[in-house]
């Protein structure tokens, strides 16, 4: 067992060394889930919306989900614009719709807000806890379920 875990600890810090050499290379930034213990540079906040506003007029019964690999990526397109080479992701929003007293399974709209940073000197030395867009959207733990009206729920927006 012991053996097992020092195995993939290895393997995703060998993961995350390639996401960042990845990003450097023009491809997907990291979407972090807590800010790294190395030097980095807060660069601003980067908030995207995924997705569909559904209302209670809405006529599809049966609404998308949301693309959260595809939120992801473009969260992290938003740091990169910003000159940032991962994205720390601090605040997610997910919208579910309800019909009949029935809830879809998956969120139809996310809304994504992050800071962009700029990790300094060797990246692949720095400690970096990568979000799996997959996973993220399959927690349920921490949900905190609100019912109300589509009005107040993208009233902040």
């Amino acid at each position: 067992m012991e053996s097992t875990i020092k195995c993939s600890a290895l393997a995703a810090c060998f993961m995350l060394g390639l996401s960042v050499a990845a990003a450097q290379a023009g491809e997907r930034l990291p979407v972090l889930d807590e800010s790294p213990a190395c030097a980095h540079q807060k660069l601003g906040v980067v908030t995207i919306e995924a997705g569909n506003r559904v209302t209670e007029v809405s006529m599809d019964p049966n609404p998308s989900p949301v693309n959260y690999a595809r939120a992801f990526d473009r969260l992290a397109e938003a740091a990169a614009q910003q000159g940032g080479n991962a994205v720390v992701l601090r605040q997610h929003r997910a919208t579910y719709f309800t019909r009949s007293g029935k809830r879809t399974p998956e969120a139809v709209h996310v809304r994504l807000s992050g800071a962009a940073i700029r990790l300094e000197g060797d990246p692949t030395a720095c400690r970096l806890v990568v979000v799996d867009p997959r996973e993220y959207s399959h927690r349920r733990e921490t949900d905190k379920i609100v019912q109300t009206t589509s009005d107040k729920a993208y009233q902040s927006d």
